[in-house]
């Protein structure tokens, strides 16, 4: 081959540079991937802290202090309501006017 060593050096500078590339593709796509595992771990593991710690706090913690109160609160804001007692007329109009069939506890006619 008429070949110089000026054209076998740019010939093996070409092959490497062309490895590297597909080296440092290879690269780019393997740390992708780690990327995507590692963030779906920490993820899991988030999940995981927190739900531990979160039933924690309700089990024994200020949560269910806070719970009870917010329970409560609603409870009595709901049988004081005026819906409630609109709820009770019907209720008690339905058994007083003979039809027993509408006096259905569970249901919440709105």
């Amino acid at each position: 081959m008429d070949m110089s060593y000026a054209d076998l050096a740019a010939t093996l500078l070409s092959a490497v540079g062309v490895i590297v590339a597909i080296f440092g593709g290879i690269l780019a796509i393997a740390a992708l991937w780690g990327f995507n595992q590692l963030k779906r771990d920490a993820i899991t593991a988030a999940e995981t802290a927190g739900s531990s710690e979160v039933r924690e706090q309700i089990e024994n913690g200020a949560i269910r202090e806070y719970i009870k109160g917010e329970i409560e609160r609603l409870t009595v804001e709901e049988v004081n309501s005026e819906r409630m007692d609109q709820r009770i007329k019907r209720r008690v109009d339905a058994v007083t006017f003979g039809r027993p069939d509408d006096d259905r506890l569970l249901e919440d006619e709105e």
